[in-house]
């Protein structure tokens, strides 16, 4: 396989011609990396309420898989 930047083709072999773009490099330079996430603030309250919510999703979820009708 042998590719052309000027023709921006690619040859697949003898005879073979497989149409694409020979543009390897973009036109612009790449974006900055985005820095870390934020953390949000939240008290102690909050996260015991929301790890009570998904412990009982969790329970309610095995419970509608192995009760029995």
């Amino acid at each position: 396989m042998r590719m052309s930047r000027e023709e921006g083709t690619v040859e697949m072999g003898p005879g073979g011609l497989l149409g694409g773009i020979g543009v390897l490099d973009p036109p612009v330079p790449p974006k900055r990396p985005p820095g870390p996430i934020p953390t949000v603030p939240s008290s102690l309250l909050f996260r015991i309420f929301a790890g009570v919510l998904l412990a009982g999703l969790a329970v309610t979820i095995l419970f509608l898989l192995f009760a029995k009708r």
